[in-house]
């Protein structure tokens, strides 16, 4: 220290001390300051500094327009992911509403067959299936309601025939009008009465000789030009399962007749065979009758003139009889072929899917009384008079019922209350000022 201050004034260490005592206090780093720097060294800084901020200037505009570009870009891609989740989340939405739909559809068909199955379990209970008790039949019984429902359908027979006449002299022209197609369901009504008069005259006659089966077949012959008439007017008016209705009555009927010609036939073939055998007895007696005992060497006589013609051949009314036989086996073997032909027409016309697509009220009553109604037990208890006013069936007594299925052995009563059933239904549908005649018997 002393070698410095050596080479200094007083005035200049004096100087330099005032200094040193101006100084701050801080932490003496033991590094002088830098010098300041020359005017022209602090132009160029500067200029430096200029162009430098003008270069991060320009650095941070174009900075600045790529981050925008940039994030323009992930705009442009977070719309086009947004568009593409959007799309995705409406595709999405659209498979859900499409598999809620298709699940929907599918529970409502579901609900839709379960409400079917209900409906028919329910069914039961609006339907009032329980038949009312057996009720004692009697001749009398049976031959009155015979006579009130052959007369009822005496007269509604009349009264479609009049309003058939009315309708062709005020009308001319190809379809048919309600009138006449109202009065051919009068008609086909009638058919329906006049089978159930005439199955209560059969059971009337079983009674009365004790022979079951037995049937008037003087009455079941008046009816077959009645159906076949009734049958083309069904057709040509365009009610095909009226006219299956029609072929079926009418393939029952023939059935019926048929088995009582058989039956008949039978006992015929019996008696004949007995007179054949007793006749050919006869001649056997007369032949041992005739002949001569023996001769010591062992020959017999002749017969006699008389025994050989009685036992030769049968008398003439023998072969009438069997050409008669043979004539009604013919008869009976055309009358069941052509029974069973219509009643294969009338199960296509009548078919499960044409009832339940065409008459769903019947269709519903036939699934409900299938496990309920008997065909030969419920018989008797079935009552054709039983059908109300309206066209609802709900409406209808416990009698109007019928087993189902139907076959060819099913007795008659529950035909004729699925046919009338089928006939004011079918109206109901065409809005037909149709209904079913009322009947008075004495079996309420």
């Amino acid at each position: 220290m002393a070698s410095v201050y050596s080479n200094l004034t007083v005035t200049d260490i004096e100087k330099r001390l005032k200094l040193m005592a101006n100084l701050s206090k801080e932490a003496f780093s033991g590094e002088l300051p830098s010098p300041p720097s020359s005017p022209r060294l602090q132009a160029r800084n500067n200029t430096q500094d200029k162009a430098r901020a003008s270069g991060r200037a320009t650095a941070g505009t174009e900075e600045a327009d790529a981050t925008e570009s940039a994030t323009s870009k992930k705009r442009k891609v977070s719309t086009r992911a947004d568009d593409v989740g959007a799309q995705t989340k409406e595709r999405r939405l659209s498979d859900s509403s499409d598999g809620t739909i298709s699940r929907s559809k599918r529970e409502d068909k579901n609900q839709s067959k379960d409400t079917k199955r209900v409906d028919v379990r329910s069914l039961h209970c609006s339907l009032e299936i329980t038949l009312p008790l057996d009720r004692r039949w009697d001749k009398d019984l049976f031959v009155s309601t015979a006579a009130s429902f052959r007369a009822r359908g005496r007269s509604l027979k009349h009264q479609g025939d009049q309003r058939l006449r009315e309708e062709s002299t005020m009308r001319i022209g190809s379809s048919p009008s309600s009138a006449a197609c109202i009065a051919t369901f009068e008609q086909m009504d009638a058919v329906l009465l006049y089978v159930y008069s005439f199955w209560c005259e059969d059971e009337a006659a079983a009674i009365d000789t004790g022979t079951p089966g037995v049937i008037i077949a003087a009455n079941w012959n008046t009816i077959f030009g009645l159906l076949k008439y009734v049958c083309d007017c069904q057709e040509r008016n365009g009610f095909p399962a009226l006219a299956g209705l029609c072929r079926l009555i009418e393939a029952l009927v023939l059935r019926k007749v048929s088995d009582n010609e058989n039956r008949l036939l039978q006992r015929r073939l019996a008696k004949l065979v007995a007179s054949s055998a007793a006749i050919a007895n006869t001649g056997s007696t007369y032949v041992a009758a005739g002949q001569s005992p023996s001769t010591p060497f062992g020959d017999t006589a002749a017969p006699s003139p008389a025994s050989h013609h009685s036992a030769e051949v049968p008398p003439g009314d023998l072969s009438s009889a069997i050409a008669d036989i043979s004539s009604i086996m013919r008869k009976t073997v055309g009358e069941s072929e052509r029974s069973a032909r219509l009643f294969a027409q009338a199960r296509n016309a009548l078919s499960p899917s044409t009832l339940q697509d065409s008459f769903p009220d019947v269709w519903q009553t036939c699934l409900a009384c299938s496990t309920v109604v008997e065909p030969v037990r419920d018989a008797l208890r079935l009552n054709p008079e039983g059908f109300g006013s309206s066209s609802c069936v709900t409406d209808d007594a416990p009698s109007a019922r019928w087993a189902w299925p139907l076959d060819h052995v099913t007795p008659l009563p529950h035909y004729v209350n699925f046919g009338r059933a089928l006939l004011r239904e079918a109206a109901a549908r065409k809005n037909l000022k149709f209904q079913l005649a009322a009947i008075t018997s004495h079996r309420s």
